[in-house]
């Protein structure tokens, strides 16, 4: 799931992004592009809040257990991925209650936590096969950023920030 929100989050940026640059091209007043610029910032800054809070809220509520990355484990078979095709990603093990669990998070720049032979895991206890990626702390980082640069634009051209 989070790898559909930051599809989502990317996609939409773009498209927003689009939205304002087609939509400045035409014979349109000044005040008006300036309050449709206004507005894309504002709602870019309000995605950008709901998603670093919805990582923030699963990252405070989740109980942390220890974890291994299946590339180090010894059933990991042929290297990890199997080719060149297959997209980037990490599998990871962790246990739970006595029952262990396995993912795999298919997110660009996971493999690179690979190296690690334990690390700490977020889990739901509700439902211990839901990992929160380990990418979560650099997530949180570039929506809290860009946010914050789309926040400073909005408020600019809305005269508050001057």
């Amino acid at each position: 799931m989070d790898n559909v929100l930051l599809a989502l989050y990317v996609w939409f940026s773009f498209a927003l992004l689009f939205t304002e640059c087609v939509g400045s091209m035409g014979d349109v007043p000044a005040r008006v592009s300036e309050l449709r610029m206004t507005l894309v910032f504002a709602l870019h800054a309000a995605l950008s809040l709901g998603l670093s809070a919805h990582i923030a809220w699963r990252r405070l509520r989740w109980v942390p257990v220890e974890g291994e990355p299946i590339v180090a484990s010894q059933e990991a078979g042929p290297p990890y991925p199997p080719n060149i095709y297959r997209s980037s990603g990490c599998g990871w093990r962790w246990t739970y209650c006595g029952v262990t669990y396995t993912a795999e998070d298919y997110t660009p720049g996971d493999y690179l936590f690979a190296w690690e032979k334990r690390t700490t895991l977020w889990v739901d206890p509700r439902d211990p096969s839901r990992l929160l990626p380990s990418t979560w702390g650099l997530r949180l980082f570039s929506y809290l950023t860009f946010g914050g640069v789309s926040a400073y634009f909005a408020l600019r051209l809305w005269g508050v920030v001057p």
